[in-house]
């Protein structure tokens, strides 16, 4: 899980990184995410890293990481045969560039925003 916060809150120009948030509100917002399927009948989440936050460049090097994954899969041949709903949402054309890729996605991203928000 990654938390943010709006940059229109009140707060935002305060808030930096995890260690920035105080100690109060990362209680409630663990106690949140463990707890919130206990309803449905499951256990509660449990927490890598011994339930400590971790920092904005983790988090950040996790998302950039993921994503150059990503990238690798969706343009090999493999990767191509296990998105096929991926790829079609993009006319089915094989081999993007990351370029290509990102002004999909962000044309995607806007499309999204106009019609949800």
């Amino acid at each position: 899980k990654i938390i943010a916060i709006d940059i229109n809150h009140p707060s935002a120009s305060q808030l930096h990184d995890a260690s920035d948030i105080p100690q109060e509100i990362t209680d409630k917002v663990f106690t949140f995410l463990r707890d919130y399927k206990i309803p449905d009948g499951n256990p509660p989440n449990a927490f890598a890293f011994n339930g400590q936050l971790k920092s904005k460049q983790f988090a950040i090097n996790v998302i950039q990481q993921t994503y150059n994954e990503w990238i690798k899969l969706v343009n090999t041949e493999e990767g191509n045969k296990n998105n096929i709903s991926t790829w079609s949402r993009f006319n089915g054309k094989n081999k993007k560039s990351e370029q290509e890729i990102d002004g999909m996605l962000l044309s995607e991203w806007r499309s999204y925003l106009k019609a949800n928000i």
